[in-house]
């Protein structure tokens, strides 16, 4: 439901509230003089006044209530919102962020691959190395031994 949509809503339930109470103080209006005829009008006239007195200043109480929460309502609805959008903004970090280290991951990965295989580069240069050379040797222990 969006914000205007609840506004609307609001102002269309205090407006059925005052219609109740209108309502409510002319039916006990009518009731009253209705039933009392013999009686003194200025005390139910005075009657009549405090009640509607009472009345509206319920209302009033129950306005500024009304007003109070919708005004709480609308700061949290404001805070939610900024709330989900700080939310949004840092899963979109979190998925950037992630992703750099999936490719990190799989960079070392192909680093420690490369390494090896210079490793098993070397070591078998060094294998070829050490056999030339004992090779040589031989070669020289047979040139030595024919002078």
């Amino acid at each position: 439901m969006t914000q205007s949509q609840i506004n609307d809503l609001d102002k269309h339930n205090n407006h059925d509230y005052l219609d109740i109470i209108n309502k409510n103080s002319s039916s006990k209006s009518i009731d009253l003089s209705a039933s009392n005829e013999g009686l003194s009008n200025n005390y139910y006239e005075q009657k009549y006044k405090n009640d509607i007195r009472m009345f509206q200043e319920q209302l009033q109480l129950h306005l500024q209530t009304i007003g109070i929460l919708v005004a709480e309502k609308t700061e949290l609805q404001s805070t939610l919102q900024q709330t989900v959008k700080k939310i949004d903004e840092k899963q979109v970090e979190i998925d950037e962020l992630s992703g750099r280290l999936k490719a990190s991951r799989q960079k070392i990965s192909d680093l420690e691959k490369f390494i090896n295989q210079g490793t098993n580069s070397i070591m078998k240069s060094e294998e070829r190395m050490k056999e030339n050379e004992d090779s040589i040797d031989d070669i020289k222990n047979q040139l030595n031994s024919s002078l």
